[in-house]
């Protein structure tokens, strides 16, 4: 036996010596073992009903702001009144029986033991699947492995047919009432509070995991290891029922569902774009529906998640779900009535990118389907799949690769402020580089300092080229505390660098000790300044306020925080900026007057009714294909600060026009936003802003942004989602170790849209979100 798997084999009756006699018996249709009952779907377990926003609370279920949550209905509901009567036991909805090694029903009390009349499965009443009460660890290979094992060596609980779960199968187990571990352990003992393997590839050499930290389904590279539970028995029922009046019923649970989402119109073909709304408009809109009695009914609802999972498929079809039944559904995140019991002003949502699920704020923007409870499930054929006829190893994977390590020890231990600088020596090693200086370090950031992983700036004693970027004394220490991906910054310099931008900075992530403590994962980053191998523009002496060295070259931040000297600020009517170079010990008042002039002429230029003019409008002032290459990068992220926030830089060379770059600030993008339109792939941002808006309404400016990202979609844009891959595949267990010092992958952040449960969920949430984008994009330019 595999010394990964730890499953018990039971003799009963005849043995099967052969996995292969055990496969051929299976071909020819042989039914072993009992018929299992009609498969349903559990409820979700959670018996509480919230409120949301900051200051979430319970509240009463018949709350009429709150109104139609997961529980104040289902089999949870039914069994807090006393109404539900169960074969076995368990907590709320759940009804469980405990099964021998033999294959007998025991008594609830029974024991786990090696005989053959001690407790060995777990059988759900519910759905009718049995369950080996048995852990064990593996790759995916391994668990595959581990049931043709039990079925070739007897079997198990006087059963064959074992297999790793599907999806929707394992789900079922979940307790969305409790967390770590998320299920019954009175039932289902020995359960890792980790990732566990169902029988479903998905693509990169990846599976379908379901992590019983809280819930969340996203998938792992087949590699890895987590844990293994075996089941067998369920029904196959055939396809979904058009109902043909713009409602499917699924003969599995008996539930039926709107064929269109909320927003939508037309019958069963469901046009028009499906609404976008908070959890509690979610919950409020379906009461709206049954005032009006939609479809001819008034008993609709908001699906709980394990209901609304049901209807994901994850064969690589985006959207994840039956298109045919389910027409023109978006694949985004949709609502489920769940709230999150860990962390209660988040709410579930399932995302038919791929058939993810994780936790969202209820402030976030989703899209919901209603669902009504119409007749109890059918019965169905016998289940067939025992997937023990693919076995093959897949291959390699890229070995994993540590991190650089930076250790920096402050001047007797002392401490580290925002403001002022602090002596240090530092030591950097790894990737064949090895360094040994000194240094100063101080804090850095506005929102990212009040944070518990601190951002800081660093100044080396002698320019130094480090880990293979051009020297310089200059650099910065991304924490990326917010995102916990650690890649958001990481994707958008990526993206920078293959749109050719004039200089965007390079990075490379290193493990960082502070006198003696781990610190975490950081983003060792070129800091943004004049010089040769950055921003390469001249820099200017206070000497030079004459045309032509008083024309460039000058460095800004259009910086809504006016985070700068007064003297080095200036306003245009609608944005202000501030001089970074000269900075307010060099520059000149005439070089003053000059930059904050240029800029307020290249306002006056866009808004000027001739604007669109080649000559005399905005194209005689600025740099055209450097903004279209920035709004591009920080339009395709959404990113929340440069739609005339912070960050936004900008750049004129002497002689030349203004500029708009290098890039800098990511962490709030890319989804990773709870309020407003932010955290939706779908929508304008950045063109709304100032400059932006009025650029677009020139038609040759936006059939100049259609043409650049034509030119660059294939082959640079849609490949970022495998430099994704690529930096998580070589480093996801360094980055792993981040969550050591810092243990928030359950926890919500500010500004987090998403609770994913675990640092490959976070990936996952990344990728279907950017992949979202990529798609809107690209067919509304």
């Amino acid at each position: 036996m595999d010394p990964a798997i730890g499953f018990r084999a039971h003799a009963h009756g005849p043995r099967i010596a052969s996995r292969w006699l055990w496969l051929a018996l299976l071909a020819a249709g042989s039914a072993v073992g009992t018929q299992p009952l009609p498969q349903r779907i559990n409820d979700s377990g959670l018996d509480l009903c919230y409120s949301g926003g900051d200051f979430t609370a319970l509240v009463a279920c018949d709350d009429p702001d709150w109104p139609g949550q997961d529980a104040a209905s289902g089999r949870d509901h039914s069994a807090l009144t006393g109404a539900l009567v169960k074969e076995g036991a368990g907590r709320n909805g759940f009804d469980f029986s405990k099964v021998s090694a033999r294959g007998d029903l025991l008594p609830l009390d029974a024991a786990a033991g090696p005989g053959m009349d001690d407790w060995a499965c777990t059988r759900d009443n519910v759905t009718g699947l049995v369950w080996s009460i048995d852990g064990a660890t593996g790759d995916w290979l391994q668990a595959r492995r581990a049931a043709g094992i039990a079925n070739a060596d007897g079997g198990l609980c006087g059963r064959f047919g074992w297999r790793l779960p599907s999806v929707k199968e394992l789900q079922q187990l979940v307790d969305y009432g409790s967390s770590a571990p998320a299920i019954d352990p009175d039932f289902l003992p020995a359960t890792a509070t980790a990732f566990h393997w169902t029988g479903e590839r998905a693509a990169r050499e990846r599976s379908w995991v379901v992590n019983f930290h809280g819930g969340q389904v996203n998938t792992l590279a087949r590699h890895r290891t987590a844990a293994i539970r075996l089941v067998t028995g369920g029904e196959a029922f055939g396809a979904l029922i058009d109902n043909g009046n713009g409602t499917v019923t699924d003969p599995r649970s008996g539930l039926m569902w709107d064929q269109c989402s909320i927003g939508q119109f037309g019958g069963s073909q469901c046009q028009g774009m499906p609404q976008e709304m908070t959890w509690q408009q979610a919950l409020q809109r379906v009461q709206t529906q049954n005032q009006q009695a939609w479809r001819g009914h008034a008993d609709w609802r908001l699906p709980n998640v394990k209901e609304l999972a049901s209807l994901a498929r994850r064969d690589g079809a985006r959207p994840a779900i039956d298109t045919t039944r389910f027409p023109n559904t978006l694949d985004t995140a949709y609502w489920t009535s769940t709230t999150n019991w860990h962390v209660g002003r988040m709410a579930w949502a399932v995302f038919f990118g791929e058939g993810a699920v994780f936790a969202m704020d209820k402030t976030a923007l989703a899209r919901t389907r209603l669902v009504r409870t119409a007749s109890a499930a059918v019965e169905g054929r016998p289940r067939d799949a025992v997937f023990a006829d693919d076995l093959e190893a897949p291959p390699p994977p890229a070995p994993p690769q540590a991190l650089p390590v930076l250790a920096i020890t402050t001047a007797g231990g002392a401490p580290i402020g925002r403001d002022d600088y602090v002596d240090a020596q530092m030591t950097l090693e790894g990737d064949g580089f090895n360094h040994a200086g000194a240094l100063q370090i101080r804090g850095r950031g506005n929102s990212t300092w009040l944070m518990d992983k601190k951002p800081y700036r660093v100044k080396l004693d002698q320019k130094t080229p480090l880990l293979g970027m051009p020297s310089s004394k200059h650099w910065v220490l991304l924490a990326n505390h917010a995102d916990k991906t650690l890649l958001r910054n990481y994707v958008a310099f990526e993206a920078g660098q293959r749109l050719g931008m004039a200089w965007t900075p390079r990075s490379r992530f290193v493990d960082v000790q502070l006198n003696g403590a781990y610190l975490g994962v950081y983003q060792l980053t070129e800091q943004i300044r004049i010089d040769r191998d950055r921003v390469n523009i001249p820099e200017l002496t206070p000497g030079d306020i004459t045309r032509p060295a008083i024309s460039g070259g000058y460095l800004l931040e259009l910086d809504g925080r006016r985070d700068c000297a007064p003297s080095v600020q200036f306003d245009t009517l609608l944005v202000p900026f501030c001089i970074d170079n000269p900075d307010e010990e060099t520059l000149a008042p005439e070089q003053y007057a000059y930059i904050a002039s240029y800029v307020r002429n290249t306002e006056a230029a866009i808004y000027s009714p001739y604007f669109a003019d080649p000559v005399n409008g905005y194209a005689a002032w600025i740099d055209t294909a450097s903004f279209i290459d920035w709004y591009l990068v920080n339009e395709l992220l959404k990113n929340q600060d440069a739609r005339d926030g912070s960050s936004i830089w900008n750049f004129k060379d002497r002689g030349g026009k203004f500029a708009r770059g290098p890039l800098w600030d990511f962490d709030i993008a890319a989804g990773n936003l709870f309020h407003g339109v932010k955290n939706d792939p779908y929508g304008w941002w950045i063109r709304g802003g100032h400059w932006y808006v009025r650029l677009f309404e020139d038609p040759a400016f936006r059939a100049a942004v259609r043409a650049r990202w034509d030119a660059l979609k294939a082959s640079q844009i849609d490949t970022l989602l495998d430099a994704i891959d690529q930096q998580a595949d070589v480093y996801g267990t360094a980055f792993g170790a981040n969550f050591g010092p810092w243990p928030v992958l359950t926890e919500i952040l500010w500004p987090n849209a998403v609770v994913a449960g675990s640092y490959e969920g976070e990936i996952a949430y990344l990728k279907d979100w950017l992949t979202q984008r990529i798609a809107w994009m690209d067919a509304n330019l």
